[in-house]
């Protein structure tokens, strides 16, 4: 399965015009991996209106799988922030590299993960985005046993502000171990802690999404091994995503954007009665 990253970050005030730590990305991914990079149309640019080049930037985002950006920069500029909230918009994976300790609630609350380096955030990235060989299906079909005993499948009203409703997964438990393992299984971001110990309690580790293409992504993995109860509530949420598809913003105008096909082959193989 080939990858397609969009790398996004500064590009007008950059001196180099966010050009080399982008060729650094190319010798970097993998052979597999399909690097979707902006300045590469720059030349054309020149002669497009802020509209155009908008339309454009955001066409090739949504062309692609997952985001990896530059968050070295405390203001990475308006392009970046847009890029990002497209993104998370549309349900794609977002890895930032080189931010600062301290961070924006905002940025915190768009991306996926931080890592200290570029290396580090395409080899997350294209591991979640399955670039690697695939996951074995002894392992998938564990992390389904452990979901039907540990996990949650909801759909809830959204906590951005944002009206409607969003589905959620997760799996918890006091073993950091399991939800590490279920999460490479399925790449689901790394375990959290939630911290009980003032209260004489261990720690729960918990790993899961609400993101729209990976909650889908996720529960086709996964219903194969479901029992009832569990299976339902994922026809809900599919349900749900169905009724209600995704949208992104192009220009000036709001255009509908076609669920993911992987939502309509789960839900043919896993039909809503």
């Amino acid at each position: 399965m080939s990858a397609h990253i969009y790398l996004a970050g500064p590009i007008e005030h950059e001196p180099d015009g966010g050009v080399q730590w982008r060729r650094e990305a190319a010798l970097l991914a993998r052979a597999s991996t399909t690097l979707i990079d902006p300045t590469h149309y720059d030349g054309a640019a020149r002669d497009l209106t802020p509209a155009e080049i908008v339309t454009r930037d955001r066409y090739l985002l949504r062309q692609s799988d997952g985001v990896v950006f530059d968050a070295r920069s405390r203001s990475a500029g308006w392009g970046t922030a847009m890029e990002l909230l497209d993104a998370y918009q549309l349900g794609k994976p977002t890895v930032g590299w080189g931010a600062p300790e301290k961070r924006s609630a905002f940025l915190e609350f768009h991306c996926t993960r931080f890592c200290s380096s570029l290396a580090e955030a395409l080899d997350y990235m294209e591991a979640l985005l399955g670039s690697d060989a695939p996951v074995p299906e002894r392992e998938v079909a564990w992390a389904g046993g452990i979901f039907e005993g540990e996990g949650t499948v909801i759909l809830s009203p959204r906590t951005n502000g944002d009206r409607g409703m969003a589905g959620k997964l997760r799996v918890a438990m006091t073993d950091e171990d399991s939800v590490a393992r279920f999460a490479t299984a399925l790449g689901l971001p790394a375990p959290t802690a939630y911290d009980r110990s003032d209260r004489g309690h261990k720690t729960i580790w918990s790993s899961g999404t609400a993101r729209r293409a990976e909650v889908i992504r996720v529960l086709g993995l996964l219903m194969p091994y479901l029992g009832e109860r569990r299976t339902a509530k994922a026809q809900e949420v599919l349900a749900w995503y169905r009724a209600h598809p995704p949208y992104e913003r192009v220009a000036r105008g709001a255009h509908d954007v076609e669920s993911p096909a992987i939502l309509t082959a789960v839900e043919e193989e896993f039909p809503h009665d």
